[in-house]
């Protein structure tokens, strides 16, 4: 076990888990799977609900709109023949998503890395960590890779894309900052986007079930509700109002809207935001590169007595059907 606190050791064990441990790093980076849902709490893993493409450029999402698919059969008088097209029946509508460039930039002085690699030792001497099994730069990485985790999860929801920024929140376009764009520009429907009133815990039960209303029953077994922890509450609360506080209307028994096959799924990334979001599986989309642009390097300043870790990926997120998409008018 190296036991060394000299900085030029310890910039050795970082580089040595950096070249072996980068895949594993961008694995636990990029997969918001089983290990970051929270079923008793409701809160999903974001494969439950997204698309997931790992890609080095864009995805293309084409809509294909057809009317009239279906008219009687044999001649028509009128043209004397079987075959009768209708006119622009079948319209597609090209659409897409991209992955943006991002970064990590850390720097730790030497009296931090010092600091940690003891404190790192003291938890062998616990037998707290299993040095064999997690050495030093790895334990340093691994705690990179879950800040960036759970960072990268709330972006996909809430950032607004600016170049030039300093945090997690500019890395792309979420889907929040996606999603109203399209109810302005009518890629989401009006008649989607349904009248409420304001979500509380004395209107949870109506505003859930009048937005329902708007779904078409073809629809209900292919949807999901993405929502606030407090959005789903006022739903909880207004439930055991109007129906009483036997255990099974308990939040943790209410997995879904009553009355439907729809499930809550409670977003971290819609904290803030307590308009439902109602979508069919799928159809928001998560992007990354795993590959073209995932790079992991170390770099030791002699100069400044500091290492650097420089994370460089990419990473997007988008949606494919505006008409897919069911919400309240948000007042």
């Amino acid at each position: 076990m190296p036991t060394s606190i000299k900085l030029s050791d310890i910039s050795a064990e970082l580089q040595d888990v950096a070249t072996d441990k980068k895949d594993h790093f961008f694995t636990e980076v990029y997969n918001l799977g089983e290990n970051d849902s929270d079923p008793e709490n409701s809160i999903p893993s974001m494969a439950d609900y997204c698309a997931e493409f790992d890609t080095p450029n864009e995805v293309i999402f084409t809509n294909v709109w057809a009317t009239g698919a279906w008219q009687p059969g044999g001649k028509k008088t009128a043209t004397g023949k079987v075959f009768n097209p209708t006119p622009d029946a079948v319209v597609l509508k090209p659409k897409s998503a991209r992955v943006e460039h991002i970064s990590q930039n850390f720097e730790w002085s030497q009296a931090d890395l010092i600091l940690l690699k003891k404190s790192y030792l003291n938890a062998i001497q616990r037998k707290a960590i299993k040095a064999d099994e997690i050495p030093f730069g790895q334990f340093l990485l691994d705690e990179l890779a879950l800040m960036a985790k759970e960072e990268l999860r709330l972006a996909y929801w809430m950032a607004v894309h600016n170049p030039q920024g300093t945090n997690f929140l500019q890395l792309f376009n979420g889907y929040r900052h996606q999603l109203l764009a399209a109810i302005t520009s009518g890629e989401i429907p009006a008649s989607n986007v349904v009248d409420t009133a304001v979500l509380s815990a004395t209107s949870g039960v109506n505003v859930f079930e009048t937005i329902v209303a708007g779904i078409p029953t073809k629809m209900l077994s292919k949807v999901v509700c993405l929502v606030s922890r407090t959005a789903k509450k006022a739903y909880e609360d207004d439930y055991r109002t109007r129906y009483g506080t036997l255990p099974y209307n308990l939040g943790q028994k209410k997995p879904k809207i009553d009355g439907t096959s729809i499930e809550f799924m409670v977003e971290p990334g819609l904290d803030g935001f307590n308009r439902p979001i109602f979508t069919t599986r799928k159809n928001l989309a998560r992007l990354y590169d795993s590959s073209s642009m995932a790079e992991l390097e170390i770099v030791r300043d002699i100069k400044e007595r500091s290492i650097a870790a420089v994370v460089d990926a990419q990473a997007g997120a988008g949606f494919g059907n505006g008409k897919h998409v069911w919400t309240n008018d948000g007042v």
